[in-house]
């Protein structure tokens, strides 16, 4: 869009993890977490130590069940477990001496927990989520389990991730035209992450900068787990499909930011969190109208831990058009709780979605960070591959020579739109394309073709449409290949009764030449001049309607 730049960022924060003093006492409690009928190691549970002034730590259960609890002060604990879709279990109050290491084993109930039936008439409890022992609280407590299981995942920077972040594009109707990766990367730790909550809370959830970019956050664990977020916000529980059933949250009256509504969908059967979707609010009517947000899924993985599996937002594509064009309105600006005027008046010609996609890495490949292309360039006036083409990105410097076969490949570290030019001498000839559009994407192949016109189609501009004619078409060049204007070209033949017949002409500005209208069945003798010295000279058996090309090299070093 010209006049303005509009950009989407999903803004990333640090993560703090609190460290034991160097020479500080070190207690610590070995704890493994078994079912109570069948004994078996529970993965995934989410347990604290609990200590007078609340939680001292947390951490989750691994696959044999076990964690590790520490604290720098002895003294009188407990320990709470919470596992998704059981009660919670907390166990009396504990001494740990100072240096004192402790196993221990618990064993929790097996019973499956049963959501509640949604009330027929629900309240949408405001400044706080829930009242105990409603639908709405029993749904929170398994969302909070998974949050707070995504959260401790991401700060123990345990899980070997691959992230690819992707831009998708959509037309106004929202069906997708084009995707692509533009991010490739392994990491350990936070990948998705929203600003501090207090930041957003304050200046809201879309904001523009002096230098006229949008920002668009989303929702993280570390918001929605957020006291500033419940005190600002109003929930209730709704009904869903497929199993599901929701926890929905909207701004408080009086909001003078753009702030954020959704819906956090739990599935009935397992309590497990499954995706949060959720639209901007307080947008100008232009924007608000068309229902900008996003979606985050959850995954539980097989070690019982929790991370954001794919995310995107979705924001509009804009255009500027002319400003004396009245029958359109501007639209506008949001950034921190007013609203201001673009400098040109814009539409809405689609959407843009940004996103990611995390997975668990379990193999030892080097992460996806390159796109490739591969083609072939065509010389048509031989129907041979065409050698020695110089193929780059437009602004780039590494380059590739295309094989004896006109054969290529290009692996960069691009993504997104560019033009891949192809420079070569017979890719400067009337009618060629030396560039083309290409969209590449991180970990893809894209595949083009360049071709250079056939010497039928060169032949025309000299010779006619006709083709009942024999025909020569060629160029003159250099031993380089550069064209050389205006030399001399003989073509020569010997009639039936003995005679020589001879043609002249002069090569173009292009190093183009023709002879048009020659006799067929005869061998055509083309010879090159250089003030009236012969250089070069090719014999040619014509046919019917042929049309044959020649390229009359000039001697010299190539």
């Amino acid at each position: 869009m010209r006049g303005r730049k509009w950009w989407l960022r999903i803004l990333g924060v640090g993560v703090t993890i609190a460290w034991l003093p160097a020479g500080a006492s070190t207690q610590q409690i070995q704890l493994q977490v078994k079912e109570q009928v069948s004994l078996t190691p529970v993965a995934g549970a989410l347990v604290r130590l609990l200590g007078e002034r609340g939680v001292i730590m947390q951490t989750l259960t691994n696959e044999a069940g076990r964690a590790t609890l520490r604290t720098a002060t002895a003294g009188s604990y407990r320990i709470r477990i919470d596992r998704i879709g059981s009660a919670g279990v907390v166990t009396a109050p504990f001494l740990l001496g100072l240096n004192e290491t402790r196993e221990t084993a618990l064993v929790i109930q097996s019973d499956r927990l049963t959501l509640p039936p949604l009330e027929v008439r629900g309240n949408n409890r405001c400044g706080r989520r829930t009242d105990e022992g409603t639908t709405a609280a029993v749904i929170w407590a398994e969302i909070a389990k998974a949050l707070y299981a995504s959260v401790i995942a991401e700060e123990s920077h345990a899980l070997p991730l691959l992230a690819r972040g992707f831009r998708r594009e959509l037309r106004r109707d929202r069906t997708p035209v084009r995707e692509w990766i533009e991010s490739a990367s392994f990491h350990r730790g936070r990948f998705y992450a929203a600003p501090e909550p207090g930041v957003l809370i304050k200046d809201g959830f879309v904001v523009a900068d002096e230098h006229d970019s949008v920002t668009y956050a989303a929702p993280d664990a570390h918001l929605l787990l957020s006291d500033d977020f419940v005190d600002t916000h109003c929930f209730i529980a709704i009904p869903g499909q497929d199993g599901l059933i929701g926890l929905a949250f909207t701004p408080m009256p009086g909001r003078k930011v753009v702030d954020v509504q959704g819906t956090l969908w739990v599935n009935r059967a397992s309590s497990e969190l499954k995706f949060l979707e959720f639209a901007y609010t307080g947008l100008p009517r232009d924007l608000q109208r068309l229902a900008l947000g996003g979606r985050v899924d959850y995954l539980r993985l097989s070690t019982g831990a929790w991370i954001v599996s794919s995310w995107y937002v979705r924001t509009p594509r804009l255009e500027s058009f002319p400003a004396r064009s009245e029958s359109r309105v501007p639209l506008k600006v949001v950034g921190r709780g007013s609203s201001t005027p673009t400098d040109t008046p814009t539409h809405i010609t689609g959407f843009l979605e940004v996103g990611g996609r995390i997975s668990l890495h379990t193999g030892n490949a080097s992460p996806i960070d390159r796109a490739f292309i591969v083609g072939r360039v065509v010389d048509s006036t031989t129907d041979t591959g065409l050698a020695g083409v110089v193929l780059r990105l437009k602004g780039a410097v590494d380059s590739v020579l295309s094989d004896s076969d006109g054969v290529f490949m290009l692996a960069l570290s691009a993504h997104g739109d560019h033009a891949l030019l192809a420079t070569h001498s017979k890719l400067t000839l009337p009618g060629s394309h030396n560039s083309q559009a290409i969209m590449l994407s991180l970990g893809d192949t894209s595949h083009v073709a360049f071709s250079s016109p056939s010497a039928r189609t060169l032949a025309r501009p000299f010779c006619g449409r006709r083709n009942d004619q024999a025909n020569i078409v060629g160029r003159v060049v250099e031993p380089d290949g550069a064209p050389i204007p205006r030399q001399e070209v003989r073509a020569q033949w010997q009639t039936p009764a003995g005679a020589t017949k001879q043609i002249r002409v002069w090569s173009e500005a292009t190093g183009l030449f023709a002879f048009c209208n020659l006799p067929p069945d005869e061998v055509i003798s083309v010879v090159l001049f250089d003030q009236k010295q012969p250089l070069v000279k090719q014999t040619v058996d014509l046919e019917w309607g042929s049309v044959h090309w020649l390229d009359l090299r000039r001697p010299g070093v190539r």
